[in-house]
This record gives C-alpha cells, structure tokens and sequence, in this order.
C-alpha cells in the first residue's frame, strides 16, 4: 500500500476475463451512443472530404514529383534501355502521382479515363480527373497504362506487360 496525506492508497489492476483462446472476450467496438463512435466517424467524414473537396491542379506537382521518382528509380530511362528492366523496377513502384489510362474494363465507362492516382487500395484506384472528378476504379477485369518518358507500360491485377514497338 502505498499512502498519501495519511490515508491509504491502493491501486488494483483489473484485468479483463479472457476467453479459451487468450484473448479478450469482448473487443472494444464503440456503439452509436459512444463519445469515440462519434470521433471515429467525424475523423472518416474529414478525410473523405479532403479528396471530395480536392481539385486536379492540386494534385499536378505530385505528378511532378513522381515522374521525377521513377526516372531516378530505373536510372535516367533512356531509350535506349532495357525494358525488362524498367519492367523489374516499375513492379516495386510506388505509384501515387502516375498519371493512369484505363485501355479496357469490365465497365464501359472507365475505358478511355485518364487522372492522377491520388489513393490505391487492395481492389480500387482512386483517381482524380481533369474535371476535378474523383473516380473510384476496380482493378479486377481492368487494364490500365502508365507513360513514362516515351516507354508505355500496361497495368492488369498486380503485373506490368510493356509494350514493345517493332524497328524496320
């Protein structure tokens, strides 16, 4: 025990029961009523609204900036250079800023669209458009391609596949 001011202080840890398997019994899930529910939700309505609010110009220098990347991340991309190279590097890209064509789609209406990828999920692209439009893309049954200094790559599910050009 510890005391203070003459009185007797004791200070107990309660632990929380646990189940069969170790873990907690329950896991904290705030319900509609909890102060944190109302935080959490606040928080997702902020960061929605910053892509809902955003403009394309906006977004124009991290374009910039990402070609800048990938030529210093495949070494000047010369045309000279081997494409199964740039291949290997663009595999381990990062590519928020690429500016990305959809070539084919299960949906009519992507086919054609062309924006910054300004978020990229496990199945969806989050693009944003000239118009100032924010598209949410599905990968599955896509292909989209990227232009990097002359070389043009193709996107479908998770490889690249470059296009090659015939020399006469």
């Amino acid at each position: 025990p510890l005391r203070m001011n003459g009185r007797e202080l004791v200070l107990t840890i309660q632990r929380k029961s646990r189940s069969l398997f170790g873990g907690p019994t329950e896991s904290f899930r705030p319900h509609f009523g909890h102060p944190c529910f109302k935080i959490t939700r606040l928080f997702l309505y902020l960061v929605d609204s910053v892509f809902l609010l955003s403009r394309y110009e906006l977004f124009v220098p991290l374009h910039e900036l990402w070609k800048q990347y990938i030529i210093d991340l495949c070494n000047g991309l010369q045309p000279t250079t081997n494409p199964q190279l740039v291949q290997s590097k663009l595999l381990k890209a990062d590519f928020h800023g690429a500016m990305i064509k959809v070539v084919r789609s299960k949906y009519a209406s992507y086919v054609g669209l062309t924006g910054i990828l300004i978020q990229e999920f496990k199945h969806v692209f989050k693009v944003i458009t000239q118009k100032n439009e924010l598209k949410v893309i599905p990968k599955r049954n896509s292909v989209f391609e990227i232009e990097v200094n002359g070389f043009v790559f193709e996107r479908s599910a998770k490889k690249f596949k470059s296009k090659g050009t015939i020399d006469l």
